[in-house]
């Protein structure tokens, strides 16, 4: 990363850039913003009605849900919020504005009190929406579901992004593997239209695809599906689909089916997310995941003293014939990003692949501090999905990795909260997909002042990471003589790449290694 050699800083006329980070990511690299699909796109502007739907919040016994929000423009945003229960039926909460960089967290528990909502019937679990007008991504946030023994955070999805493309997946497609014992699979899925939906439904495995009963949504319907019971529907048990995959194609013309779902293991009370790919935003046939911890990570590393990490590669071939996935192992090395590239593997027609990187411990300069890892395909874009996950070996504890498309371009900008604490640490990965040089604008909204980090560079094929905490303690000025006040501990931060290069970021969570 640029700046730890300390060239000069980012020019002041960069400012006006970086003030339109609070405006959310820019479009993808190299595509053009003009058509989705046949249909011509118009830009948003400040009266065009817009819509952010979570999919999903449970108040169910045990369960508390609370939607977190944070009003990223320079304006007041008036929204309104709509609530759909199990069925569908839908309930309006009254108007309610947020000022910029105001945070407001709203108690879902308590907002359906208010409404006479029966939060132990058709409310217990649900959707929202919130509805309102502008142009960009103003409004951000984050649904927080907790309960006895876990708690996720789950994001939102756009009906429309700002250049007015659609945000919602064309079609669902997700996998999950170890299927089987006491553990399952649990998937929630949204009818996001005042219409009713049919939707096909397939399950992949052993290389077949297995066509399941119509799916028919009322208008505003959550429909729960569970593996375990469509497979014993089959005749089949979970131990003869370990690995597997599900798609839903909905036989509306507009994409309105939005999904959540988890592994579940009812004996550790382990959750593990799923995720369903949005389609139209896989432009390359590769993948990428950064920030990626690997077998006894070095002393330099901020997973050092953490464990002994095995890295799992999950992919899904989508397709009735045979593809080939090779993957790429990037790393810091002696003198500059270096890689190693792993031998090809064959993926079947309609299966779903588990690839263990210990195999391949003896092609890399291990110990490493971290990676990141490229998974490149040879069919067409999106016709493969892939997962990435780490095993820390002594507690078994499985941890996600984000995986995005090598040319999604809003994987290279974000909006988050941060913070940090006594045995808690916040750090911001960076990898550059490109072959250039790119530069990033951060901006770190903390204490009152805002700060735009300086000389922020990644090298082509570079992933390297910021500590918020020596962000912070460095007090190093930026462009206005602006530093990070020592005493914070929390605050908002937004990035974004400044170039056409394809970068991904992700902010992760550590516990803080205590020095002696």
């Amino acid at each position: 990363m640029r700046g730890k050699a300390g060239p000069a800083k980012i020019p002041g006329l960069l400012l006006a850039v970086f003030a339109m980070l609070a405006l959310g990511p820019p479009g993808h690299c190299a595509q053009s913003p003009e058509a989705d699909g046949h249909r011509v796109l118009q830009l948003p502007n400040d009266d065009t009605p817009r819509e952010i739907i979570y999919p999903y919040y449970s108040l169910r016994e045990g369960f508390d849900s609370k939607l977190e929000m944070m009003d990223r423009a320079p304006r007041p945003v008036e929204f309104r919020m709509a609530i759909h229960g199990i069925s569908g039926q839908t309930i309006w909460a009254k108007p309610m504005t947020i000022q910029p960089n105001e945070p407001l967290d709203l108690d879902i528990r308590e907002v359906l009190t208010d409404l006479s909502a029966d939060t132990h019937g058709d409310f217990s679990e649900g959707s929202l929406s919130l509805h309102f007008k502008g142009k960009g991504n103003p409004l951000g946030g984050r649904m927080l579901v907790e309960g006895k023994y876990v708690s996720w955070n789950l994001g939102p999805v756009w009906k429309e992004g700002e250049f007015g493309q659609s945000m919602i997946p064309q079609r669902l497609d997700t996998f999950w593997w170890d299927l089987g014992g006491t553990r399952d699979v649990e998937i929630r899925v949204d009818n996001t239209s005042s219409e009713a939906v049919v939707a096909d439904l397939y399950l992949d495995f052993k290389g077949k695809r297995h066509p399941s009963a119509p799916l028919h949504f009322a208008p505003y319907e959550m429909k729960h599906l569970d593996i375990s019971q469509l497979l014993a529907q089959m005749g089949l048990t979970a131990y003869e689909a370990p690995l597997g995959g599900m798609s839903i194609v909905s036989r509306t013309a507009q994409p309105v089916l939005v999904a959540e779902g988890n592994i579940t293991d009812s004996e550790t009370k382990r959750i593990t997310g799923l995720d369903f790919p949005l389609s139209q935003m896989q432009f390359a046939s590769a993948l990428h995941a950064t920030g990626v911890p690997i077998s006894t990570p070095r002393a330099d590393s901020p997973f050092a003293g953490m464990g002994n990490f095995t890295p799992h590669v999950f992919v899904r071939n989508l397709l009735d014939s045979e593809q080939t996935v090779t993957i790429t192992v990037e790393y810091p090395g002696v003198t500059g990003p270096d890689k190693a590239v792993l031998e090809p593997i064959r993926v079947g027609a309609f299966s779903t692949e588990d690839i263990r990187l210990d195999s391949y411990y003896y092609k890399l300069p291990l110990p490493l501090p971290y990676c990141a890892l490229r998974i490149q395909y040879n069919g067409p874009h999106g016709s493969l999905i892939g997962k990435v996950t780490t095993v820390e070996e002594n507690t078994g504890k499985v941890s996600d990795m984000v995986v995005r498309n090598e040319w999604d371009g809003y994987a290279g900008g974000l909006a988050s909260y941060w913070s940090i604490g006594d045995n808690k640490e916040i750090y911001v990965f960076f990898t550059n997909m490109g072959d250039k040089v790119c530069r990033i604008g951060m901006r770190v909204d903390a204490g009152g002042v805002q700060y735009f980090v300086p000389h922020l560079m990644v090298d082509p094929h570079e992933t390297t990471y910021i500590s918020m905490r020596d962000l912070r303690d460095k007090q190093e000025p930026d462009v206005r003589g602006h530093t990070i006040p020592k005493d914070v501990t929390e605050g908002r931060l937004f990035y974004n790449r400044l170039d056409d290069v394809p970068l991904e970021g992700r902010i992760m969570e550590l516990p803080r290694r205590k020095m002696h």
